[in-house]
């Protein structure tokens, strides 16, 4: 039987506490993968109350070494003119680091790792300096798409010139990394065609869906005076961004002429000033960061998912699912997620459609306990991670060379460790 692994864990975003669909991706791989193998965590911190929650994650990992990378106007505009210079990505001129970049080399020379993961393609270039280890990546999307879609439809001149200028160049990145890396996983089968678009060399890219936790995610009581429609996610990312200014504009106004007493939420952290401004607007109210979703899930009547580009699985989907919130989404909002329309969320693209969907649900209760009750039986049967992430081992083994990885299970050690995480006080819902 083969010994566990020694995994070196590098994430773009700190994976707790559970507010973001990145955090949620990364969350549960770690999860699952600390089970199994001794894993060291090395994660960018861009929030102090981050930090009070690294002994949650040292309970199941090996180590965990937070870097803390504030925000500043300064950092960007150095990127900006380290991108201009090197021809690399903004976004990844954007996500170094020298603390990172030494804290890795550091590692990775210390302690003798058997794989290196990398989760997300922006720290890529932290496990693109670690030689003579496998290394593997989770792609949580083909970020060139959703630059591509920032380009077409963002309202700033300024960040569609710097989003036109820098689509190709993310397209080549990700095309290199997929060559270089050992092992890539995609998350949903559009992406995984661009990457190989992107890569060239023809090499398998396995899908491994984005998934919740059905234990921790409770379905939500909904009153049954509910009359909100709930927009959810990171308001400052650029698709959120757009789908929410086109649902307040173009949708919203349609809704109010049936539903007079409709109401629209937007809850997510660091709003931009688009959708600050949206709050100014009739029966319209932008929240910014929560620290409890709870009453705001139980004042929704339908949750919108207006999304009209962008790359990836939507996590909101599947928390929506797994609360049994009635959802109506565009067709891009749900790629890679298998509903049947209709029966587990309903699908509009064109804004009529859309408001008409959204009509319907808050007129119909007997359509939204339904589309309430199918969306909560997929999410427990299709998208929990005790399901669908034993595929990592599959991962592993294919990049090892090593079959009998699928077959390994954790030691003494380990299992109390992960007995330890089941009993600790920190709840592994999202909040959002």
């Amino acid at each position: 039987m083969r010994r566990p692994l020694r995994v070196l864990f590098i994430a773009q975003v700190f994976p707790y506490p559970l507010d973001s669909g990145p955090k949620i991706r990364a969350y549960y791989v770690l999860r699952y993968l600390a089970s199994r193998h001794r894993v060291t965590l090395v994660a960018f911190v861009t929030h102090p109350r981050e930090l009070q929650f690294v002994d949650h994650l040292a309970s199941f990992c090996e180590a965990v070494y937070p870097v803390q990378r504030p925000r500043s106007l300064w950092r960007e505009g150095l990127a900006m003119a380290r991108s201009l210079f090197t021809g690399r990505p903004f976004m990844i001129e954007r996500h170094f680091d020298r603390g990172m970049a030494r804290l890795v080399k550091d590692l990775a020379a210390r302690e003798r790792f058997d794989l290196i993961h990398v989760d997300q393609i922006k720290v890529a270039q932290y496990g693109l300096r670690i030689k003579g280890v496998p290394r593997v990546i989770d792609k949580h999307n083909a970020y060139a798409l959703v630059l591509k879609g920032v380009a077409q439809t963002d309202p700033s001149p300024l960040r569609r010139l710097v989003a036109r200028l820098d689509w190709r160049r993310m397209a080549r990145y990700e095309g290199m990394v997929c060559r270089v890396f050992d092992g890539v996983v995609a998350v949903t089968e559009m992406d995984r065609d661009a990457l190989l678009r992107f890569s060239g060399n023809g090499r398998e890219i396995p899908v491994i869906p984005i998934a919740t936790d059905c234990g921790a995610v409770r379905p939500v009581r909904r009153r049954t005076d509910a009359r909100d429609i709930l927009i959810l996610g990171s308001l400052f990312y650029p698709p959120n961004v757009d789908g929410a200014v086109w649902f307040t504009r173009e949708i919203f106004p349609r809704v109010r002429a049936e539903v007079p007493d409709a109401r629209l939420l937007l809850v997510g952290g660091r709003p931009a000033p688009e959708v600050v401004a949206l709050g100014r607007e009739d029966g319209v109210e932008v929240t910014g960061y929560v620290e409890d979703l709870q009453p705001y899930l139980e004042r929704t009547a339908v949750m919108a998912v207006p999304l009209r580009f962008g790359s990836g699985m939507r996590v909101k989907i599947l928390d929506g699912l797994a609360w049994g919130l009635p959802m109506v989404s565009t067709s891009v909002g749900c790629e890679g997620i298998d509903v049947t329309p209709g029966q587990d969320i309903l699908l509009a693209d064109a804004p009529e459609t859309f408001a008409a969907q959204v009509v319907r649900v808050l007129q119909d209760r007997h359509l939204a306990d339904a589309l309430s009750a199918n969306g909560r039986r997929l999410a427990e049967q299709r998208y929990d991670w005790r399901v669908l992430y034993p595929r990592w081992d599959e991962v592993y083994a294919s990049v090892l060379g090593d079959g009998e990885i699928t077959k390994h299970h954790r030691g003494t050690e380990n299992t109390e460790k992960s007995q330890e995480n089941r009993e600790t006080s920190v709840s592994s819902a999202p909040l959002w």
